[in-house]
């Protein structure tokens, strides 16, 4: 549990993420770059107002995130873009926060010498123009750090914060199918709204499809008191962390990405207590066993060591992250085999 110490304002720093940056509206770059990190960086304060400086522009897709944060954090959050007031005896104006390019392009711009343009560079180092905060953490997470276990080293403390804002319910016969909302999709699971059909006796079961636009309490409400989880591999199963311990999560996947998976979900779910599987098929609705020597995980080294940079296709390759083309097929025998497996489990 979170002891609490008093803290009136608390200044959240992030360093811009490269899978964030380029896919600022996906839901778990948000919740597992953003949001998760923040939660770990301000266990043990009681913190009555979150600031997310914005510096010179970085992270501005966090805004989109506003309400999402309000309700998972439970206290008000503002985003305050952070820049220096120089003042010197040509004047004042406004620069970007320590960004020398800038510096350099504002001395420029108001014809100062470049003597003036040490003093402007000087006078910058530490300022800001937004309020004062009483504790200030930064967090950091590196160019495809999910694909890394210790990523998820401190999904407990994150876990406890979050049941804590929205505790999960007894564990009900109930199995939630997640829809995919991207219209836009490159790949697809065919049978999967034919699976809110199905019943068995005594088991209730849901088709649910969240956006960003959903509350996250509506989200806890959902997933809160559910036994299994079915869902496509994609952003939604971020929403793990909604749900009660011990639930089976089964993660459908095409056996054609085995050699080019992400397996980060599979690690977020085991770390909050949850009982994870890949569920590898076809277009066709079979089902493989793939031996852990017959898969990939994505990385964020190359071969030689070193530390894969930008979102080129060249980079992309090398980390094992390449689009999921292959369609899969759900049929009715393979989840009657995954549900009924996971109810006689947990009884």
């Amino acid at each position: 549990m979170f002891v609490a110490a008093a803290v009136v304002r608390a200044c959240v720093r992030s360093a811009p993420n490269p899978e964030f940056a380029s896919s600022p509206s996906n839901y778990a770059h948000w919740m597992l770059a953003h949001a998760y990190p923040t939660i770990v960086a301000l266990r043990g304060a009681e913190v009555e107002r979150v600031v997310f400086p914005l510096v010179h522009g970085e992270n501005e897709g966090l805004r989109l995130w506003a309400r999402q944060y309000a309700d998972l954090l439970g206290w008000p959050v503002e985003f305050a873009d952070e820049a220096a007031v120089v003042t010197l005896a040509e004047g004042s104006f406004e620069v970007p926060f320590d960004d020398e390019g800038a510096l350099i392009a504002a001395c420029e711009r108001h014809d100062l010498p470049a003597s003036a343009c040490a003093q402007v560079r000087a006078a910058t180092t530490g300022g800001t123009a937004i309020p004062a905060c009483a504790v200030t953490v930064s967090i950091a997470v590196p160019h495809l750090a999910f694909c890394t276990a210790t990523h998820w080293r401190d999904l407990a403390s994150f876990q406890d914060f979050v049941r804590s804002r929205f505790p999960p319910k007894p564990m009900t016969p109930r199995v939630v199918v997640l829809l995919r909302a991207d219209a836009d999709r490159d790949w697809d699971v065919k049978g999967l709204e034919k699976a809110c059909a199905r019943r068995w006796p005594g088991v209730d079961v849901s088709c649910e499809s969240f956006s960003r636009a959903t509350r996250l309490r509506e989200v806890a409400r959902a997933l809160g008191d559910a036994r299994v989880l079915v869902a496509p591999h994609g952003a939604a199963l971020a929403n793990c962390v909604f749900l009660p311990p011990g639930a089976r999560v089964f993660e459908l996947d095409a056996h054609a990405h085995r050699h080019f998976h992400r397996f980060f979900y599979q690690d977020y779910a085991r770390g909050l207590g949850l009982s994870p599987s890949k569920v590898w098929l076809d277009d066709h609705g079979r089902r493989y066993d793939v031996h852990p020597n017959d898969l990939r995980n994505c990385t964020m080294y190359h071969d030689n060591g070193t530390q894969i940079l930008g979102h080129s296709k060249q980079a992309l390759r090398a980390a094992r992250i390449l689009d999921y083309t292959h369609p899969i097929l759900l049929t009715d025998d393979i989840l009657n085999d995954l549900v009924s497996a996971a109810l006689g489990q947990l009884g």
